[in-house]
Parts: structure tokens; C-alpha cells; sequence
């Protein structure tokens, strides 16, 4: 999650770069867009850049880390308070079933966001 933050305040700073602006601006030639295209300044800036979207996209995925760290968090505190109050193998089995049950549901979910990331890369490294 380090390097999406870092990712995402490198796009922020830089506000695009020159690749970026240039995919804009032959982005808007190649479609015939001579409103957008007559935006272009003489060194290639365009009005609209990919980078503050993928900017977006980083951002969505370090909240969604965020809020599956809270859910692991809270697993632990939910076996921690179990294990503390009871000695009942039954209810220990039980803790153990929901707790691995969460843990599938959040690799998973770190699954969905490993590939998101991984779609936009290759874009967030023309950004930065």
C-alpha cells in the first residue's frame, strides 16, 4: 500500500507529465477532436489528461486496503476477546471457522485489488 500512496502523490504533485499530455493531445488528433485538440498548448498540455482518473483509481484502491485492514483488525480483536473469556473447545472451533471464513473472503478481495492495480501500472508509469 506504500507504493500506491507514493504513486498517487507523484501524480498529484506533477499534476501529469509530458507523456501524459502527449497521449492526451494525440488521443484528441487521432479522433478528430480539433476543439480539444486546439486546447494543446505549444508544449503539448493538454486540458484533459488521463493521470487525475488513475489518480482517482489509486485512491479507491488504498481506501479499500485501508477498510480490509479494519476488517482483519477486528478478527483479531473478536478471537482475542473469545480466547479470553472462554476455555469451550466448541466455541473456540467456532471463532476458528468464522475467522478463516473472513480470511477467504479478504484474500479474495485482495485478489480484485492486486489485479485492478496491476491493470492501470502500466498507465500510472507514464504518469509519474
Amino acid at each position: 500500500m506504500t507504493d500506491i500512496n507514493n504513486a498517487s502523490q507523484k501524480i498529484s504533485q506533477k499534476g501529469g507529465s509530458s507523456s501524459c499530455q502527449k497521449f492526451a493531445c494525440q488521443e484528441a488528433e487521432a479522433y478528430g477532436r480539433q476543439q480539444e485538440l486546439s486546447s494543446c498548448c505549444q508544449d503539448g498540455c493538454p486540458t484533459s489528461c488521463p493521470c487525475p482518473a488513475l489518480l482517482s483509481i489509486v485512491s479507491s484502491i488504498a481506501n479499500q486496503e485501508d477498510s480490509l485492514a479494519c476488517i482483519l483488525r477486528a478478527e483479531c480483536e473478536k478471537i482475542n476477546r473469545v480466547v479470553d473469556s472462554t476455555s469451550n473447545l466448541e466455541d473456540l472451533l467456532a471463532i476458528d471457522t468464522s475467522v478463516q471464513t473472513t480470511m477467504e473472503m479478504v484474500k479474495e478481495l485482495e485478489g480484485v485489488l492486486k489485479a485492478k492495480l496491476d491493470a492501470i501500472l502500466p498507465f500510472l508509469n507514464e504518469c509519474v
